[in-house]
């Protein structure tokens, strides 16, 4: 590998958040709005400490729609075309080689080909609408730089603040949810099980607290950072090996355009990695996520037991072709 890092975002551009309604809150931007403040955010950052030719920003647009490529896009298209952008589109020729629908949004299986195609040492998996506040991109690039425990370790920020389009705070959540003042400690044996010393209370899954409390899986898709060899070789990249999930969920409809969206992927794969040897730590920097509307998703199931993904995950069965200098198709 020749970069540093990847820096991978995931998303396609098909006004996902932008009703003008949420809740109590008017929403003013558009998708295209929080995907060019997030780019020109992160870049500007990101460039005070590394060089351009040692990181790049991989984009993955999956199963563009209505011929709505990212790359075309006049408002974000000069972006698109610095020397450390990458980006691949996944065409709807591979999306049904899958087995998925065409017309739904795969976060999580977005991120596998992005996992796939990053040539990085390290790999930051986001989202589109996520900034990284001033601590915690000092403190990626600082670990980027200086880690000398890659293969032990992955990184989760403190929390998520959700902020408006000016950065103003709305509400925060924590990464590692607190345990109702239960002292719980977990361990893992010699033969990889996990096992907790406490008395857990009733009704309560052991499995929940440990997803919670010590893995940081609340809102895991918005940031995680880790070693590329061991997010492929420990966590075995987002599971696709779940029909339920291919198909969108049984609440799915051809007009909907349903974000196939399945938080538990995000913490399935911290549990992978824990399973395998590899341990959570805690920065203290925070992501900012930019306010939008939500869309309809498909229903969550919740694998609390690992997984062994599709060998060919992350599309890497399929063909590439060069559209241009930045740009890729990855098609049948």
């Amino acid at each position: 590998m020749s970069k540093k890092f990847s820096f991978i975002i995931t998303c396609r551009d098909d006004n996902y958040g932008d009703n003008k309604q949420f809740y109590n809150r008017f929403i003013n931007t558009t998708f295209i709005n929080r995907l060019e403040k997030q780019l020109k955010t992160n870049i500007k950052n990101i460039l005070k400490y590394f060089k351009e030719d040692e990181f790049e920003i991989l984009i993955v647009d999956w199963s563009p729609l209505d011929g709505k490529y990212l790359y075309k896009n006049k408002e974000i298209e000069d972006i698109l075309r610095l020397p450390y952008i990458k980006n691949v589109i996944v065409d709807s020729t591979a999306v049904l080689h899958m087995g998925c629908k065409v017309e739904s949004f795969y976060e999580a299986f977005s991120k596998n080909v992005g996992i796939r195609q990053a040539e990085g040492e390290f790999i930051l998996l986001t989202n589109a609408d996520i900034i990284l506040d001033d601590v915690l991109i000092q403190e990626t690039c600082n670990l980027i730089k200086n880690c000398f425990d890659p293969d032990k370790y992955y990184w989760r920020c403190h929390s998520r603040k959700d902020v408006d389009f000016n950065l103003n705070l709305i509400e925060e959540g924590l990464s590692f949810g607190n345990n109702k003042g239960k002292d719980y400690f977990f361990r893992t044996k010699g033969n990889g099980e996990i096992d907790i010393e406490t008395t857990k209370p009733p009704n309560i899954d052991i499995n929940d607290i440990l997803f919670d409390t010590y893995l940081g899986c609340p809102a895991a898709g918005d940031y995680l950072l880790i070693n590329r060899e061991i997010i492929i070789n420990k966590g075995r990249g987002y599971d696709e090996s779940n029909s339920f999930r291919l198909q969108g969920g049984e609440k799915y409809t051809p007009t909907s355009k349903i974000r196939t969206y399945n938080s538990n992927q995000d913490g399935e794969i911290l549990f992978n990695l824990y399973k395998n040897g590899i341990s959570p730590r805690k920065l203290n920097g925070s992501v900012l996520h930019l306010d939008h509307a939500k869309a309809p998703v498909s229903p969550n199931i919740y694998n609390k037991s690992g997984y062994e993904n599709n060998k060919n995950w992350g599309l890497i069965d399929v063909k590439k072709e060069k559209i241009n200098d930045n740009t890729y198709r990855l098609f049948m």
